[in-house]
């Protein structure tokens, strides 16, 4: 590839991550978020679990108690990921009788008003696990993932 010398390192910078991103090794893949909370601690009755994960260190578990009837935004600022997040994906498994595998809800965050898109504001259910990523919101990412369908 023809590239000028000072921009050797970007491309094989970009060149690292696309690779990364295609092979099966980045952990990005989003048919698992199932799995990833499906393996970790169990909700007692009453409660439910959020994991938060970060882009570097390990993720964040917060076990909460179902006060009243709690929404996912309740949800969020118990444990905390208002204060942790500036924008986030949002990803809600609930378990439902008689369903061999928990419903995915996804839900959407809207980072002018620090609020989960009414709509969306689901109530929580004793049982749900709540799944936390950074939502990548750049020209960079965006392009990359609707290139590897991520």
């Amino acid at each position: 590839m023809l590239v000028p010398n000072g921009n050797r390192s970007f491309f094989a910078a970009v060149s690292l991550l696309v690779g990364c991103l295609l092979s099966s090794g980045c952990g990005l893949n989003r048919q698992n978020v199932g799995n990833e909370l499906s393996m970790q601690m169990e909700p007692a009755a009453g409660e439910f679990l959020v994991r938060m994960e970060f882009p570097i260190g390990e993720p964040k578990m917060h076990r909460g108690e179902i006060r009243g009837s709690m929404t996912v935004q309740d949800a969020l600022v118990q444990s905390g990921a208002t204060r942790r997040y500036r924008t986030m994906q949002i990803t809600i498994l609930r378990e439902i009788p008689g369903h061999s595998r928990p419903v995915r809800l996804d839900v959407d965050y809207e980072t002018s008003r620090k609020t989960v898109v009414e709509s969306q504001n689901y109530a929580i259910h004793p049982g749900d696990r709540i799944l936390i990523r950074p939502k990548d919101d750049n020209m960079i990412s965006n392009l990359l993932n609707k290139a590897t369908g991520l």
